[in-house]
This record gives structure tokens, sequence and C-alpha cells, in this order.
């Protein structure tokens, strides 16, 4: 007989080599168990529950894929892979006091079509087949909640990962770090998954689908430590290593690891390949901003236009969404942009190249056909940039011509300088005597602008070369020093120990 550990509570389960499936005195739970025939398998497998219990759901994968390498036709390590690659925890159910799983590592993937659980439904007998598609299917359901939830969350920029509390439950120096990018990245218009704010409102809900969904719209990770163990605290290590899988299927995202008052070299192994930012450094949250510009375009989507406002008082645009798509206009008989020296003869376009002009005009002509009634009309216009800002506010009352079949009115559009209009996309919003909103998109380009955008990037690469080749030589500059006097190359601690030397400091094991 064996003591093998219940996956849901962590009670003894007393076990036999002919047992495939017992009920916990504890908690109740029916579930599958492994073959008990052998006391370093049964022992590995309680390293793995007690691991993934404790949400070491990556730690816990090593050792389930150790049990399989030497016994390969294990069902329930197969099973454990699911169970980790899903992030199942169970907890107790307020309504029936049993144990129920939840999820911390949602996929767009069913369970039931991962290859562990094939495996582990061919090497199970019958009856433990049916405990294990019970648990798959119910695993599935709480997935499809968790999707349909974060399918109607908003696309984020950028993700900051960062460990919010300490071991005293005290906000840590990270959350203070990461708080002033978070508002030097939103200020640029970038929409921001930062914890702290994102999810005060969410309290009392579970945190999943709002996880899931910002990591997989972000283009951009924040990774954020100033500390070896805030890197890998349990729940930050869970968002990067969801992140860096997500990297490998998609190219185009982007993680960076943002340090401070520790070595780099401290940093998490998976991390040595990528570009890592000093937040100790003067300016590092301004090369940081500068950085992710590089990368990506502010989304900044907000809520659909109603009436769009201005906060005069306080001298701040309110951001405003032009999500709707272009709608079918019956009472405009025309609209578009056009390059100011050319009005009001030129050729409209939704594309304008601003090389040789300065500013452009936004052209509308409203038809009298549908307001005839109307001896004079309401025209309220607005225009904003890709970052959602409102940047041009009209509000006018117009009178027909008697001769005239429709009104035209055209603003020109300047920087707010009075110098020429920033290359970008813009957005157009305007209605007519305060009836259904109208939608127009148009966009400023300038070969010139290009150009000089890529000397800025290629620019700053050279300068994020070099102060990476500075940092580098400094580095291993120090390390060697520590190596002559004997001392840990990476901190800088006293060895102990005979036999095995290790640092008193970091723990690391003497390698020199």
């Amino acid at each position: 007989m064996s003591i093998l550990k219940c996956k849901m509570c962590g009670g003894d389960l007393e076990v036999t080599e002919d047992m495939k499936i017992v009920e916990c005195d504890y908690c109740g739970t029916k579930q599958t168990v492994p073959n008990a025939d052998n006391e370093k398998k049964v022992n590995l497998f309680n390293r793995a529950n007690r691991l993934r219990m404790a949400s070491e759901f990556d730690k816990a994968t090593v050792i389930y894929e150790n049990i399989i390498a030497e016994f390969p036709e294990e069902a329930e390590a197969y099973w454990g892979l699911c169970l980790c690659n899903y992030g199942i925890e169970y907890v107790d159910d307020p309504a029936t006091a049993k144990k129920i799983p939840t999820c911390h590592r949602a996929s767009f993937e069913s369970l039931q079509k991962d290859e562990n659980f094939e495996l582990a439904l061919e090497y199970a007998d019958v009856v433990a087949q049916k405990v294990y598609r019970d648990e798959a299917r119910e695993i599935d359901r709480i997935m499809g909640e968790i999707l349909a939830i974060s399918k109607n969350e908003k696309p984020y920029d950028v993700f900051i990962c960062y460990k919010e509390t300490d071991e005293k439950g005290e906000r840590t120096v990270d959350s203070v770090l990461a708080y002033d990018i978070y508002d030097a990245l939103t200020a640029k218009g970038f929409n921001v998954f930062f914890s702290r704010v994102t999810l005060e409102d969410k309290l009392g809900m579970q945190y999943e689908p709002y996880i899931f969904a910002a990591l997989n719209s972000a283009k951009v990770m924040l990774s954020i430590g100033t500390k070896y163990e805030y890197f890998h605290a349990v729940w930050v290590k869970n968002e990067w290593s969801r992140f860096l899988k997500l990297m490998k299927k998609d190219k185009s995202k982007v993680l960076i690891p943002c340090f401070k008052d520790i070595d780099a070299y401290d940093m998490p192994e998976e991390f040595k390949a990528l570009q890592a930012q000093d937040l100790g450094k003067l300016g590092a949250v301004q090369d940081i901003v500068r950085g992710v510009l590089k990368i990506i375009t502010p989304i900044s989507p907000v809520a659909p236009i109603q009436t769009p406002i201005v906060q005069k008082s306080t001298q701040q645009v309110v951001k405003q969404e032009i999500r709707k798509p272009p709608v079918i206009i019956n009472n405009v008989s025309s609209m578009g942009t056009v390059r100011d020296e050319l009005w009001p003869k030129g050729t409209y376009s939704n594309v304008i190249n601003l090389d040789q002009f300065r500013h452009i005009r936004f052209f509308l002509a409203v038809s009298k056909q549908k307001l005839c009634q109307y001896s004079t009309i309401h025209l309220k216009f607005y225009i904003f940039n890709s970052s959602g800002l409102q940047i041009l506010d009209h509000n006018t009352d117009i009178s027909w011509a008697p001769d005239y079949d429709k009104i035209s009115q055209g603003w020109v559009l300047r920087g707010e300088d009075g110098s020429a209009v920033p290359t970008g996309n813009y957005k157009a919003a305007f209605s007519v005597n305060d009836s259904q909103w109208f939608y127009y998109s148009f966009t400023v380009t300038s070969n010139a602008a290009e150009s000089r955008r890529w000397q800025e990037a290629q620019q700053f690469q050279q300068q994020q070369q070099y102060q990476n080749n500075q940092m580098a030589q400094q580095t291993f500059g120090i390390m060697g020093q520590r190596r002559q006097y004997n001392l840990c190359q990476y901190c800088g601690g006293d060895f102990k120990g005979v036999l095995i030397k290790k640092c008193s400091v970091c723990g690391k094991v003497k390698d020199y």
C-alpha cells in the first residue's frame, strides 16, 4: 500500500497496485490515480501534484515529463500534463461544498483535443477513461465561459507584468515603477493592461478571462522586476511564460525585460536572448515609450461616439473612439479631404501626401433634398487622430442660399502649433441637426516624414546596441574582479559548504 496525495485537496489517499479510481476521505472527490507499483513513481507524482496545487505549473510539467520518460504508459502522467497546460486548480464550490476545477491558463484549443489527453485515454482502462472524459468536458465548459467574456474585452497594445505586493502584503517598488510606465504609455494613446488599474473594478470576479484576452491581444509585454524572486513569483511567471509561448506562434509579439537594482544575469534564463531595459538609468521610461512606439502604433479604442465633448474648463480633450464602420449617408452628397492649396477645385481623396503642402482641408457638402424643411441646419463636426484625441471641434448653424441645392463647408486642418498636420490615420465624425452620426477615415502621408522616422529608428537601435555593449563590458569586468577574490561572480556573496560551495546570498553554486 502506498500513500498518494489527493489532486484536489492534498489529503492522503491509501492506494494499492490494482486501484485505478479512489474516493478522497477528506474532500469526497472520486479521482483517477497512477499505478502504485513503484515507490519512486509515487514520490514523483506527489511532488508534481504539490507543485501543481501551488500553481507552479511549469515546474510540475517537468516532473510529469520525467515520469513519462521512465514510465511511458502511465496514463495519469499525461493527465497531469493536461492539468498543467491549462493551469487547472481545484477550489471549493460554495454551493455544493465540492471541489471544482478553475482555469488559470485558458486556451482557444479544447482540452479534449489535446494530444496528452488522447494519450491518457489510450493508456487508461474503461473506468478511468470515463472519469477523464467527464473532467475534460467540465474544464472545456469553464474555458468556454472564459472565452465568452474575453472576446468582449478591448484589445491591448502593451501588457505590464510585475509583482504587486511583497510577502508582507505591502506594495512593491515594481508596482510603483509599473505605474510610471503605465502613465507614460497611456499618455501616448496606448491601451495598456496594468492589473492595478485594469482589474480594480473586477474585485470578486475571476481574473483569468481578462488576463487571457490581454495576453493574446497585446503586441508588447514589459516584464518588470527589482528582485530575482519577483521575476519568479508564481503569477508573474505564469504571465510571462504564457506570453513567451504566444511569441513562438506570433513573431510580431515582443517581450522586453525591465530590471532595476539587480544584476542583469539574475533575470530568468528565458530572458537571456532578449534585449532588456535597465530602469535605474536616467530617462529609462522615455526610452521604453520610444521603443514601444517603434514596434507598434497605438490602438486606443474607447467607446463609440454619442456626443463628442471637450472639457474646456480643464483644457483637456476627452478621448473618443469611432469604432463603427462607415455608413451610407442619405443626406450628404459628398465629403472628402484635399490639400488646402488646391481647395476648392482639387481632387478629393482619403489619402493626402504632405511632402509639398503643409495643411489639408476637410470638405463636406450637405444635400438640401432631405433637409428642405429646415431653413437653417446645425452642423457638428469633429476630427480625431489615431490615438483617439480630438484635434478639431466645430459646431455651427448654416442657412440655405436661395438658389443652391446643397451647403458646402470646408475646414483647414493644421497641427497644434499651426504647423503641418502630423502624418497618420484620422477619423472624422459629424451630425446634422443632432441626428445620426456619420464617420469618415483618411490618411495623411509624407515620404520625407517616413524617411526621417526610419533614420530615427536606426539611430535608436545603434544607441541601444552601444548601451548594451557598455553594460556587458562593465558586467564582465565586475564578475572577473569577484572571481579574483573568490566571491560569487553573480552577486559578490561569500561561498559556504565543503564539497559543494553555494553562495550565501543568492544560493547559486560556485561555477568557476
